[in-house]
């Protein structure tokens, strides 16, 4: 199951990479520590969003490639209530829970405490960014 998403994962990010004229990605994001009132879906996140933030760079691609291609075994089952981010390219998604649980094309995996750290690290990054 592992190699599986891994190698989901790889094919979703490598292809964020390869296309010249799509180099676009979209994030739509929700602090990972905010408790809301209603629930935050994968029907919703676009809406309820705190930050919506555009990517057209491919070292912050790179990146954000490096964060999602390692990945833990599950833990708990991603909770659909509980969204906190949606990374779009193309016709793709990823959603990420309050815990770090990854979903994508009905594929789950968590990321590690680390990846989970770097990945609040580099959107702190894009959000400082994106006021400046």
């Amino acid at each position: 199951m592992r190699k599986a998403a891994l190698l989901l994962m790889f094919g979703f990010c490598s292809m964020a990479l390869s296309d010249d004229n799509s180099t676009k990605a979209m994030i739509y994001f929700i602090p990972f520590q905010v408790e809301t009132y209603q629930p935050i879906t994968p029907q919703n996140i676009k809406d309820k969003a705190t930050y919506t933030l555009e990517i057209r760079s491919e070292e912050s691609l790179s990146r954000i490639a490096l964060i999602f291609n390692r990945n833990d075994e599950m833990t708990e089952k991603f909770d659909a209530k509980r969204v906190r981010l949606l990374f779009e390219h193309k016709s793709k998604a990823l959603y990420v829970d309050s815990y770090g649980n990854v979903l994508s094309n009905d594929k789950q995996f968590a990321l590690s405490k680390k990846d989970f750290e770097d990945l609040q690290d580099f959107l702190s990054h894009l959000i400082k960014e994106t006021k400046k």
